[in-house]
């Protein structure tokens, strides 16, 4: 959830057309604090969770073309950078056992069996649980006339269509509104990612 939101923190580079985004940070943490193999995991699922089309991506993208696009090799790397850094990681906590610093490792606490399904490591609605292939309507059939339009650009009155759709569900539903979208075709206005992405990080830090 983390690496998703810090993603659209993005970073222009004088001396490249391509810019970078905090995610990169997130990757090197995500080893860091769960270790070699967790940390890589958990940077395997951002990936899935991006690439069956939910906007996790650098500004608000998702799918399988922003993975073999510009920008595909930083994304692919950031399993290899949490490996690399939790192994760092992992080195430096047994040179400290052996010097007697520390009494024991550190393991990774496993979440209760009767998990709320609001935090990250046991999410039951997580935004992994919006990756199905039926499409599910929240109150908004009219906006299947946009359907197959890509990056069209919308009027302030269709904006304010989908702003207005956005604002009257629940937060725990604007995740699978925006798979919904996904799976009919429909682009989400730019006026508006910031706030849905908001959104769906403010969820995340209430439960966390």
């Amino acid at each position: 959830a983390l690496t998703g939101i810090f993603a659209q923190i993005i970073i222009p580079l004088p001396f490249t057309p391509m810019p970078i985004s905090l995610a990169s940070l997130c990757a090197i943490f995500s080893g860091l604090i769960l270790g070699a193999r967790m940390g890589a995991i958990s940077q395997i699922v951002y990936l899935l969770v991006g690439a069956v089309g939910l906007p996790v991506f650098a500004r608000m993208q998702g799918g399988f073309s922003v993975l073999f696009g510009e920008s595909g090799g930083f994304l692919l790397s950031y399993p290899i950078i949490a490996l690399i850094a939790g192994y760092v990681r992992n080195r430096s906590l047994r040179k400290q056992l052996e010097r007697g610093e520390i009494d024991a490792l550190p393991t990774v606490v496993q979440p209760d069996q009767e998990c709320c399904g609001q935090h990250e490591v046991c999410e039951k609605d997580s935004l992994l649980s919006a990756v199905s292939k039926q499409i599910e309507y929240y109150n908004d059939e009219e906006l299947d006339r946009f359907k197959g339009l890509g990056n069209a650009v919308y009027s302030e009155s269709e904006v304010d269509e989908f702003r207005e759709i956005l604002y009257t569900m629940r937060n725990d539903e604007v995740a699978g509104w925006v798979r919904s979208l996904q799976l009919r075709d429909i682009t989400i206005p730019d006026e508006i990612k910031d706030e849905v992405f908001l959104i769906i990080g403010e969820r995340r830090f209430e439960h966390s």
